[in-house]
Parts: structure tokens; C-alpha cells; sequence
């Protein structure tokens, strides 16, 4: 059973309704991929409009995108072109005296596990004239950064730049031929048809005030109304015009599936299985190479969440595969989805293990 099929997701509905009850959002499609078959439902609206929620509309996954970028640079690495321990100057034309000393040791395994020390967040697009080098420098000021844990954007942007820098190519292009492609996920892309897209937030409500809270100032917003088949993330439209490694893409529950899946299967040849190994194993701070693991994904599983509400659950252990995608930025303030993300893995996860679905178990 595939694609549109949703009975097995059916006893989920009191759980979702709970949360659109209490307007946490308009809606919301569920998928769910034991190895032997996939279910999708979608439940309410894609839009406080009224129109009507369905499997097949894109979402903008946000921070999703970072596992997307993160298995482009796994295949890069499969095919030696660069390695966890690889300093990511040896990658970059940079010469600035100031980035060179700071991030003189960074290298891509602390960039994929965000152990660098770059700052959490920084609204590039205030300095559209300057490059990312010209900004880091002044951010990085004399300082090397400390190498704890701290969940960054500027991670993956310098990984889409990397990428970009090894190819040759556009990072699009560079996804599509790294990923997308080999998978077959012909439903995620940088430029989705706005007709087909759940729509995210009205204007850039919150990082108007983020901007605010740094005391700088931008004024190329785009308008106070439904942001729709454009990347929600400022960093990503605003500075990268919709190409970036932390954000902009979008997709639909089936390819998101479809991706997670190329982790969940001992057979799959997307990866090499010593790389795959080396994929999956816990880096400190809830972290593996690219995923996130710990409280947020329940019995031993790992995945990503993306700031406008989505996100992806994989267990490879029961083969199982989750995404859970909505539009909680339709509602201000923007409800916290974790309870609901772990809530909806608990109950599917519920199901297999007392026989709904008689999945394999295994490991990786």
C-alpha cells in the first residue's frame, strides 16, 4: 500500500485535531514508511482560507534542507573528495588574515555536527553588499571560536558553499545531481510552482524582530502577506536568492519519505556501508554527522525539524520512517510542535511493535 493510502494513520486524528483546535495550525499531512508500505494523510487546510489540506502540496521544510545538503556532501565524501577531518580552508579561496586564523582548524565534520563556534544566527542579508567572507571576518573579529556544541546556520551555509566550490555547479544543480537525481525525488526542489505550496507566514513577521534585537535594520522585506512558493528563511531568500545549504528547500511527504528511506535500509547504495556506519554514529550534543538525534526523536531514532513545522524521523533499527509536516507560522506567536512530533512517532511506532505491521527489525 502506497502513496495516498492513510488508513493506517487513521487513529491519529484525534491527536492532530487536538492540536488545530488549539490553533496551533491550519493543518497538517502525515507520512509514514515501514519498508514494506507507505501511508499519507492529510488532515484540515493548507491555509486559514479554508483551502483544503492535501498529500501531494509542498512544503518549505526550512531546516530539513540541512540533511539534504548534508547527504550531498556524503557523497562527495564517498568518493574522496574531501573527508570528515578535511579544514574547510583547504576548500575555500578565502584570504582573509582574520577568517584564516579563527576557523584555521574548522573542519567539515564539526561544520555537519555544528561544532564549529560560529554564532548561532546572523542576518546576512543586512549586508547584502558584502560577501560571506568579508562577514564572517568581522564577526570573528580577533576571536578562534570555541568547539562546543551551538546549532548554527552558518554551519550549512558554509557547506553549500563548499559544495558549490567542489562541483562547479550552481548549488541546485549540485543537489539535484548528488541527490536528488540518484534517489529519484522529483518532488523537491529550490523553485516549487507557488500554486502548489502550503503557505508559511505573513511577511517576515519574526525575523523583523530578531533583526531588531541586533540593532540592525533592513529594509527590503518583502510584504505583509502569505509567503508562498518562496523560501520563508531571510538568510536563504534575501542573501542566496533561494539557494542556500541550510534552507529553501521544498518537498512533499512522499519524497521526504522516500529520502529518509536511503538511511533506513541495510541494502540501500546510496551511501558506501563503512560511510553509512560513520553517518550514524552519535557525535556529542545530540548530533550525528548532519542529523539531530535524542529527546526530540523517540526509541533510538534521528532526523531534522524545520523551523516553519516540519520535520523528519528515521529508525533504522524498525525500518521505520516518519515526516510530519504543517504550517505552524500561519499563527502568531507560533505554537512549539515537539510535543506533537513525538507524540505522532510514539503512536505509529505504538503500532508496529505490536504487530500492525509486522516490520523487520535491523540495523543499519
Amino acid at each position: 500500500m502506497r502513496g495516498r493510502d492513510h488508513r493506517f494513520l487513521d487513529e491519529l486524528s484525534p491527536l492532530v485535531e487536538e492540536f488545530m483546535i488549539q490553533d496551533v495550525f491550519p493543518g497538517a499531512v502525515i507520512g509514514f514508511d515501514t519498508g514494506t508500505s507507505r501511508y499519507t494523510r492529510a488532515w484540515g487546510y493548507a491555509h486559514k482560507s479554508h483551502t483544503k489540506m492535501r498529500e501531494t502540496l509542498y512544503f518549505d521544510i526550512a531546516s530539513v534542507t540541512k540533511l539534504f545538503t548534508a547527504a550531498a556532501v556524503f557523497r562527495l565524501m564517498d568518493s574522496g573528495q574531501l573527508y570528515e577531518h578535511t579544514k574547510i580552508l583547504s576548500l575555500l579561496p578565502w584570504s582573509d588574515p582574520i577568517v584564516r586564523s579563527a576557523l584555521s582548524e574548522t573542519d567539515v565534520g564539526s561544520l555537519l555536527t555544528h561544532h564549529s563556534g560560529l554564532r548561532a544566527w546572523y542576518p546576512l542579508y543586512t549586508r547584502a553588499g558584502d560577501d560571506v567572507e568579508k562577514i564572517l571576518s568581522d564577526l570573528l573579529g580577533e576571536r578562534v571560536p570555541a568547539r562546543e556544541m551551538v546549532y548554527s546556520d552558518l554551519n550549512f551555509i558554509l557547506l553549500g558553499i563548499i559544495l558549490e566550490h567542489l562541483t562547479g555547479q550552481r548549488l541546485d544543480r549540485a543537489i539535484r545531481s548528488l541527490v536528488l537525481d540518484p534517489l529519484h525525488l522529483a518532488q523537491t526542489t529550490y523553485t516549487p510552482d507557488p500554486a502548489h505550496c502550503v503557505p508559511t507566514e505573513t511577511g517576515n513577521t519574526i525575523e523583523k524582530g530578531m533583526v531588531s534585537d541586533l540593532g540592525l535594520t533592513y529594509t527590503g522585506w518583502r510584504p505583509d502577506e502569505a509567503i508562498r512558493g518562496q523560501c520563508n528563511d531571510g538568510n536563504a531568500f534575501y542573501y542566496f536568492h533561494g539557494l542556500a545549504g541550510h534552507a529553501g528547500l521544498f518537498s512533499t511527504a512522499e519524497d521526504l519519505l522516500t529520502f529518509g528511506r536511503a538511511f533506513c535500509t541495510p541494502q540501500s547504495t546510496f551511501l558506501s556501508r563503512s560511510l553509512m556506519e560513520k553517518v550514524l554514529t552519535e557525535r556529542g550534543g545530540d548530533r550525528l554527522y548532519g542529523f539531530q538525534c535524542g529527546n526530540l526523536y523517540p526509541s533510538g531514532g534521528f532526523g531534522h525539524t524545520g523551523f516553519t513545522g516540519t520535520y523528519l524521523y528515521m529508525q533504522p533499527e524498525l525500518g521505520i520512517v516518519i515526516t510530519v509536516l504543517t504550517s505552524r507560522l500561519q499563527n502568531t506567536p507560533p505554537g512549539n510542535l515537539n510535543r506533537f512530533r513525538t507524540e505522532v512517532v510514539k503512536a505509529l511506532l505504538a503500532q508496529v511493535v505490536t504487530g500492525g505491521q509486522g516490520t523487520s527489525r535491523h540495523r543499519v
